[in-house]
């Protein structure tokens, strides 16, 4: 990746720096002009391992509260806090939990933690990592 930055930026560099049609055609080809030098060859396996996105196992919080239910304006992420959390997003840098009402039953989810957080219902919730995978109303 890196090595498709630094050519790109070469071309681009030398593109700025090529001098006018007008200077071309008044001067002859520069003989002592050195060729790029080849590029590195590029490390499939690492770049394999950096695209993975982590591996989380499924997680069950069993007799949790919803304490806060947020979202941002034109975007389709909600993200909830419960009263207890995942040991895996526990690890992340921002711990909450969320979904996304644009897949499948994400309305209804979100219609299900309101319900929840109004009447203070305990839940069960599987998470895998900090998304939202399924939720029972005990």
């Amino acid at each position: 990746m890196l090595n498709g930055m630094k050519s790109t930026l070469l071309a681009l560099l030398a593109t700025l720096a090529a001098p006018s049609l007008a200077q071309v055609q008044d001067t002859p080809p520069r003989m002592d002009a050195t060729p790029l030098a080849a590029p590195a060859p590029v490390n499939t396996e690492l770049m394999a391992a950096a695209a993975e996105p982590p591996v989380y196992p499924l997680e069950v919080l069993s007799d949790v509260l919803v304490t806060q239910i947020g979202t941002y304006q034109n975007t389709a992420a909600h993200y909830v806090w419960f009263s207890k959390r995942g040991t895996e997003c526990g690890n992340l840098p921002q711990p909450v939990h969320k979904f996304y009402d644009n897949q499948a039953s994400g309305n209804a989810l979100l219609a299900t933690l309101t319900s929840a957080l109004i009447s203070q219902r305990r839940l069960d919730v599987r998470v895998y990592g900090c998304e939202i995978y399924e939720i029972y109303i005990r």
